[in-house]
């Protein structure tokens, strides 16, 4: 009997961590989103088209629901946000922002060998923005924050706001 309590007692403390961790990565992706839809606020882009394409590399379902939820409240500059996801770096030219999450960062420089005009390249693992990556996020003293690469934003063929350049680690 003792056994079976101490099972059920592990049993317990595995699914409240398990449940734990994935709620903690929801808040960061919904924090990622928020920063995202924030950013399309503070940099312009040349285009006129009628939606905003967020693009995010890879098959990260949970990534794709926060940025699909965000979408569905959300408009930048009265376009509707348009979420797509790319199974490979060959794919992703048809976006104004082009997400790549830190488990797809081994596509970094696919994606930087195709030049890509008007899209701004998000990422988020430490030495991309130095790399070329136009906003890289970041964890500063346990807290996410985000380092700007002006060059490769104007590069891309963007211009991206003084105030937002002031909320940023510039690199």
């Amino acid at each position: 009997m003792n056994k079976f309590l101490n099972f059920r007692y592990l049993l317990a403390a595995l699914l409240v961590a398990a449940s734990i961790q994935s709620y903690s990565q929801a808040t960061d992706d919904q924090v990622k989103t928020v920063f995202v839809f924030n950013f399309t606020r503070y940099i312009q882009w040349p285009t006129n088209e009628s939606n905003f394409t967020i693009g995010i590399l890879g098959d990260d379902t949970a990534l794709e629901k926060a940025f699909q939820d965000m979408a569905s409240k959300k408009s930048t500059s009265g376009k509707k946000i348009i979420i797509k996801s790319f199974a490979s770096a060959s794919e992703t030219n048809n976006c104004n922002i082009l997400y790549i999450p830190k488990d797809q960062s081994s596509q970094f420089s696919r994606v930087k060998s195709q030049d890509l005009k008007n899209v701004l390249i998000i990422t988020e693992k430490a030495g991309l923005g130095r790399q070329g990556s136009g906003i890289n996020f970041i964890e500063v003293n346990g807290k996410m924050r985000f380092e700007i690469n002006k060059g490769e934003i104007e590069r891309a063929g963007l211009k991206v706001s003084s105030q937002l350049l002031g909320l940023a680690n510039e690199v």
